[in-house]
């Protein structure tokens, strides 16, 4: 059996060949793609064609060569799965293994090193909601997800509440770029998938009465929240306002906000829903809210399980978002706090407060909670606005990346990453 030390270089001497050789199909200057390009482009002779034949059959054989990459490093990394005592034979089990192992080392590897760009609206979208994402894996360092692909990524809403969707349930195609012809230059994924939009209908988000329209007794006066429990006990604090709420949802029949007039907060246990939480699912959480109408002060706090999320209420004005747990500029929502072990606790619950008011009342509405979806490796969940999408609205950005060699093959062979940093890994690229 190998050491630890014996089997990372293992790896790494295998990954280099792969590496060298990635480098000379279609990275370096010059690399065959473009001496091939180059052949072919003065080609003049009776033989072209039995000339680019042999060509197209020489490349698809270093295509071929290329793909055996995880044929390659799959033994090996078994092998160092014997090294750590993992107890699984699939590569997929082990690679979590190794995760595991470099987290708690804590262990690294040299990063990819991506730029993560903002979804950014198309200028002729009517609808003004955003596609918010998660680059951020559980490690309380903030180590990035790094198993996906440097491209510019559209999602663009293909059906509306007129052509299919549920309003505000909008759907939207998330696309890669157009993939090379084969393996020797990597430009684009070449993948497509739908994500829906969230509202706040309680098929949608993960709590009872998201929308805080479900009460008993009067606006003024309710004497129950569906679901929702005062902590003082009483609901002097609260009122229900049916004419100032940020957005309807399908199957409303009267959309409201909660009026918080007074420092108290409002609780909903997951044992209400029997709520039985994925940890490989990262939590997306908002809330809007609105201290315009009712001339509101204080900090409006959203707490799930043991993290809280916090504004304060000075001069906003009409609705904004608060996010959970991080404040989602942009739409990326860089925060390892979304993730399972980061956040559960005892009997965990959701809570909304307002603390610290001296005047006026602020409204909140809408509030989602909801794992993310996957796309291409990164974590992603799409919100309308007020105003819904309409069909073609599109958002787009783009991830770039300066590389490394280790983490790179590692997601091509197996589309995983280890536990990374931007300078000197544990583990050298070779």
């Amino acid at each position: 059996m190998a050491s630890e030390a014996q089997a990372r270089a293992q790896i790494s001497a295998a990954v280099h060949i792969f590496e060298e050789f990635r480098k000379w199909a279609g990275v370096a200057t010059p690399n065959y793609i473009s001496l091939e390009s180059a052949l072919t482009t003065i080609l003049n002779t009776s033989f072209a064609g039995e000339c680019t034949g042999a060509l197209a059959s020489a490349r698809s054989n270093l295509d071929t060569f290329i793909q055996q990459v995880a044929n390659v490093l799959a033994p090996l990394v078994r092998e160092y799965g014997i090294t750590i005592g993992a107890t699984e034979a699939d590569v997929q089990s082990i690679m979590t293994r190794l995760f595991d192992r470099f987290e708690a080392g804590p262990y690294t590897v040299q990063s990819r090193n991506f730029t993560y760009g903002s979804p950014a609206a198309a200028g002729g979208n009517v609808g003004n909601g955003l596609v918010y994402r998660l680059n951020k894996d559980r490690i309380s360092s903030g180590n990035n997800i790094e198993n996906c692909t440097a491209e510019l990524k559209t999602a663009k809403c293909v059906a509306d509440a007129y052509s299919g969707a549920a309003i505000h349930e909008e759907s939207l195609e998330f696309r890669g770029v157009a993939p090379e012809r084969d393996l020797l230059k990597i430009v684009g994924s070449g993948k497509s998938g739908i994500i829906s939009a969230l509202s706040a209908r309680s098929a949608q988000t993960y709590i009872n009465n998201p929308s805080f329209d479900q009460y008993s007794g009067t606006l003024a006066v309710p004497t129950a929240i569906t679901d929702w429990t005062p902590n003082s006990g009483v609901y002097t604090a609260f009122e229900i306002d049916q004419t100032n709420f940020y957005r309807s949802f399908y199957g409303a029949s009267n959309p409201g906000a909660l009026k918080i007039k007074g420092n108290d907060k409002v609780v909903q246990k997951f044992t209400v829903r029997n709520l039985q939480w994925n940890p490989n699912l990262p939590l997306f959480a908002r809330i809007a809210y609105n201290r315009e109408v009712g001339t509101g002060d204080g900090t409006l706090t959203l707490k799930i399980g043991s993290i809280s999320a916090s504004v304060v209420l000075a001069a906003q004005t009409g609705w904004n978002m608060l996010t959970w747990p991080g404040d989602g500029s942009g739409g990326v929502l860089m925060d390892y706090r979304a993730w399972h072990k980061n956040w559960n606790t005892t009997n965990p619950g959701i809570e909304v407060q307002l603390a610290g008011r001296t005047t006026g009342s602020v409204l909140v509405d809408d509030l989602i909670i909801s794992p993310y979806a996957n796309f291409d490796g990164l974590w992603y969940s799409v919100v309308g606005g007020s105003t819904p999408f309409l069909r073609n609205d599109s958002l787009s950005w783009t991830d770039s990346e300066v590389g490394s060699v280790l983490q790179y093959f590692f997601w091509l062979a197996f589309g995983r990453y280890l536990p990374s940093t931007t300078g000197a890994p544990s583990w050298t690229d070779p």
